[in-house]
C-alpha cells in the first residue's frame, strides 16, 4: 500500500510582498493569503487525511 504526501504551503504575507524570509518569525497572512488560505480550504475539504502535521505559526494555522 502506497502512502501519499500532501505538502500544502501557507498563503501570502506582508513579508512575501516585500520580498523578505520570514523565517520563524510569526508573520500573519495578509488580505491575499487569507483569500489563498480560504481556497484552499473550499478545495480540500473533500479529500480525506489520517493525519495532519503543521506549523503552530498563525500564518500555517
Amino acid at each position: 500500500m502506497a502512502t501519499t504526501i500532501v505538502y500544502f504551503v501557507y498563503g501570502s504575507t506582508a513579508d512575501n510582498t516585500a520580498q523578505l524570509a520570514s523565517g520563524w518569525h510569526d508573520v500573519p497572512l495578509n488580505s491575499v493569503g487569507i483569500a489563498q488560505a480560504k481556497q484552499l480550504g473550499q478545495t480540500s475539504i473533500i479529500q480525506n487525511f489520517d493525519v495532519v502535521f503543521t506549523s503552530d505559526l498563525t500564518r500555517a494555522v
